[in-house]
């Protein structure tokens, strides 16, 4: 579980370096033909704000989940954490 936590952790750190400007944004460029074209450009036209806000909350029910499996998967009569680690958010 730790490693798995660690990789979560790791990825948001990575994909959390959204600001003002995103330097691992491509250039904005669509074409009209694309079938997902109104999907996309949607999508580029949101806030980074609102962006971030998706990403921590997808990032949060990843975590979420790790906590819910090692849970599960905790020997009868052992706590895989405190209580309460099945939702540690």
């Amino acid at each position: 579980m730790v490693a798995k936590l660690t990789t979560e952790l790791g990825d948001f750190i990575d994909n959390s370096d959204v600001g003002i400007i995103d330097l691992d944004e491509e250039p904005f460029s669509i074409d009209e033909d694309d079938p997902r074209y109104e999907e996309k450009l949607k999508e580029a036209k949101k806030p980074n704000t609102l962006k971030m806000a998706e990403f921590y909350g997808a990032s949060a029910k990843d975590i979420r989940r790790l906590f819910a499996s090692a849970n599960q998967n905790a020997a009868p009569g052992k706590p895989a954490g405190e209580a309460g680690a099945e939702r540690p958010f």
